[in-house]
């Protein structure tokens, strides 16, 4: 019995201790600071205090704006060249340069597509437009979804062979 006595007491110490304190929000708001005089030739701009919601009640947002509209970034068009990626089986792409406005730029194109990288290049001068310099090495192109994309070897070699293109839905 007397153990019984002492674990209750003792949850009620602990309960006591955690229970939480009288909010203090309300006697902050009551409590304000003493007020500045100001000089007689300048009138202090109105300040807009926002409303508290009632405790419980839910908060009324402001409404959304409209999105922004939608951005077109123009790259800088080829010296009247068209560069042509369709493809229908892997043997129409192949790695050819198309130029960029740094140089040499890779890129798996169709094998009869005309590519013309010193027109690019014209073209970026005439425009004003540099470019970072690099590209990624391409070691096989594919045939994916009637276009012709680039495959990069990794960075340890292809473990066996390069991989298998996917079987073909029809």
């Amino acid at each position: 019995m007397r153990a019984l006595i002492v674990m209750l007491l003792s949850l009620l110490f602990v309960v006591g201790c955690v229970a939480p304190a009288p909010s203090t929000q309300a006697t902050a708001d009551v409590v304000t600071a003493p007020q500045q005089p100001t000089s007689p030739s300048r009138n202090p701009a109105p300040v807009a205090t926002p409303e508290k919601p009632a405790i419980g009640q839910p908060v009324r947002m402001p409404p959304m704006s409209d999105p922004l509209p939608p951005e077109r970034v123009r790259a800088p068009a080829p010296a009247g060249v068209q560069v042509v990626r369709t493809c229908k089986v892997d043997g129409d792409c192949v790695v050819k340069d198309v130029g960029s406005c740094c140089g040499y730029s890779p890129a798996c194109v169709h094998r009869n597509s005309p590519t013309d990288p010193a027109g690019v290049r014209a073209q970026c001068a005439r425009d004003g437009i540099s470019s970072v310099c690099g590209f990624n090495e391409i070691t096989a192109c594919r045939c994916v979804r009637n276009q012709c994309v680039g495959e990069q070897e990794p960075v340890g070699g292809w473990m066996d062979d390069p991989p298998a293109p996917p079987p073909a839905n029809r």
